[in-house]
């Protein structure tokens, strides 16, 4: 996996468990598998950044998106 795809993986787990924090307080539920994930997720945004440092900010989010999914598009065939 290149940086971008971790990048973006990480994205995606995090928006993941943000919805899972609010399943969570919504249901009465502790959110361990919320903290978890957003955890996991800001991990692997951190390995992407300190791996190719100045890469990323908040203004490239959607360039290494619209990267991610060109390759993914172009692997499928």
């Amino acid at each position: 996996m290149n940086t971008d795809q971790i990048f973006v993986a990480g994205l995606v787990v995090g928006a993941l468990a943000i919805l899972s924090f609010l399943s969570a307080l919504t249901n009465g539920r502790r959110p361990y598998v919320a903290v978890v994930s957003l955890l996991v997720g800001a991990g692997m945004v951190a390995l992407a950044v300190l791996k190719s440092p100045g890469v990323y900010s908040i203004a490239t989010i959607p360039d290494a998106v619209y990267r991610v999914i060109a390759t993914v598009a172009d692997i499928g065939g």
